[in-house]
């Protein structure tokens, strides 16, 4: 499963990039909520795929990995999109 997910990952990397080049960084002049979210995100993808899908023990419960992954991300990413609604005034 996780090599599946490696070609995969591979094939839209090379796909993206082939469509919209580089990822630009530098000078994107995001709000904090949204930096926290681009970086949190980065993160995720990177750590939380790699450890939930390639980096298990054989034998182990992929799929309770990931949904570990998930509610590991999910729960702050919740927190977050709430919090910036409160400081809009939305709730």
């Amino acid at each position: 499963m996780g090599s599946l997910f490696a070609v995969g990952a591979a094939i839209a990397a090379v796909g993206l990039y082939a469509a919209v080049g580089r990822p630009r960084v530098a000078g994107l002049d995001l709000s904090p909520e949204r930096e926290l979210l681009y970086v949190t995100g980065a993160s995720v993808a990177a750590a939380g795929v790699i450890g939930s899908l390639v980096l298990v023990p054989f034998g182990s419960n992929v799929f309770a990995h990931l949904a570990g992954y998930v509610v590991g991300f999910a729960v702050p990413f919740v927190g977050v999109v709430a919090d910036a609604e409160a400081d809009r005034g939305g709730g």
